[in-house]
């Protein structure tokens, strides 16, 4: 968990600042929201967890009873990371957001029904491959500042 409270701190921000002042690639909330890579390191410990025994516990402690209730423990965790996380960051807006690395792939697949009135109008103002220029990565680098500096602000 320590890897979300990390995305959302001024240390992260000021890190990939400082990856794009060197020329690199940087990341953004938004997009690493959708893609999910804390929860990936997440359900990983989690697994490791479920599937190991609790180094923790005296092995007198570790019986059947305390093993079932660790893993309905931890089941839950997993289910809840899943709804309040995962679910809600594959939905629009955030596979827009790919496309300021390239990945275009979950935005096409969404279908116009799921589609959020942004996806609508950068869809339409930048048809195809066109959300890929210049100008379209600029509005969407500034949506993502506005996002970062209105989350700040809360």
């Amino acid at each position: 968990m320590r890897n979300f409270i990390f995305l959302g701190s001024e240390e992260w921000e000021m890190e990939q600042e400082y990856k794009q002042s060197q020329g690199e690639e940087r990341s953004y909330r938004v997009l690493e929201l959708h893609l999910g890579n804390q929860v990936n390191q997440f359900t990983a410990s989690l697994n490791n967890l479920i599937q190991n025994p609790c180094l923790a516990l005296p092995a007198q402690a570790r019986t059947a009873f305390m093993r079932c209730l660790m893993f309905r423990v931890l089941c839950r965790a997993g289910a809840a990371v899943q709804q309040l996380l995962t679910v809600g960051h594959r939905a629009a807006p955030f596979p827009l957001f790919g496309a300021l690395w390239g990945m275009l792939t979950s935005l096409d697949e969404l279908p116009p029904c799921q589609r959020d009135e942004l996806i609508t109008l950068f869809k339409e103002t930048f048809p195809g491959d066109a959300i890929l220029s210049a100008e379209a990565q600029q509005i969407l680098h500034a949506c993502v500042t506005w996002q970062s500096l209105a989350a700040s602000l809360v």
